[in-house]
């Protein structure tokens, strides 16, 4: 067998299944991110004396700032648009995937903490954010981030 030298394989193109794993991973650590600065300013805004439903609005809407960001640079950069005309365009698309993803991320955080009397927002958040985070990465992947592709 050949020797392949780590140089070598470096430059190897890595198969779609391990470039897609490795995009999930990221987007993980981004959303995990994201959950940390909605959950932190959720709470945070409800002890200020927010109500539980705005308090999640407000937070919600700084986090998606904060993951387009990061998602942009780390998640999804090899397919973000190098453009800066495209830019604004990819904006626009993460904005779109994010409303919507952050309506249904707020819908059913709000279901939970009306049917589960005495629910902490804390678990709302969770389940709110678990069934929202599927559809947000169908969303980046394949519609905001896709290279300036029409």
């Amino acid at each position: 067998m050949p020797d392949v030298s780590s140089d070598t394989a470096s430059a190897l193109p890595a198969s779609p299944r391990r470039t897609a794993a490795a995009r999930i991973v990221r987007f993980a650590a981004v959303g995990t991110t994201g959950f940390g600065i909605d959950a932190a300013l959720t709470i945070g805004f409800i002890r200020l004396g927010l109500d539980a439903f705005l308090a999640r609005a407000l937070a919600i809407s700084v986090a998606m700032g904060a993951t387009y960001i990061l998602n942009r640079r780390f998640t999804f950069g090899d397919t973000a648009d190098a453009d800066p005309a495209g830019i604004a365009g990819e904006a626009t698309r993460y904005v779109a995937v994010a409303v919507g993803s952050a309506m249904l991320n707020w819908l059913v955080y709000s279901a939970a903490l009306l049917s589960v009397p005495g629910l902490p927002p804390f678990a709302a958040i969770v389940i709110g954010s678990g069934v929202a985070m599927a559809a947000s990465y169908l969303g980046y992947s394949r519609y905001a981030f896709r290279g300036g592709a029409r």
